[in-house]
């Protein structure tokens, strides 16, 4: 579950299988939607599979786990290699 009170109209908290939530006499709940609430698989897991690259495993098999460090490389190495090329110019 997830709280929050940045909205206007009151405090709320978020249930990844029900909706919203209010939690103040002014606050309006908002159910889930039936499209979301009929699915196999919550969309908290499914943002999750992306986040940690699980999703690319029926792909590549095994090396899914790869793919997050191999990314954290090649950003720093195109963080770096930038770096080089500005301080070279200026």
């Amino acid at each position: 579950m997830i709280y929050s009170r940045d909205f206007k109209t009151g405090e709320y908290f978020f249930d990844f299988n029900s909706g919203m939530h209010g939690l103040t006499r002014t606050s309006v709940e908002i159910p889930m939607p039936a499209e979301i609430s009929g699915l196999p698989m919550s969309l908290w897991n499914v943002a999750l599979e992306i986040h940690t690259a699980r999703i690319y495993q029926p792909l590549i098999g095994d090396f899914y786990i790869l793919i997050v460090p191999l990314m954290g490389l090649v950003m720093m190495f195109i963080l770096v290699s930038g770096f080089v090329v500005w301080y070279k110019r200026h």
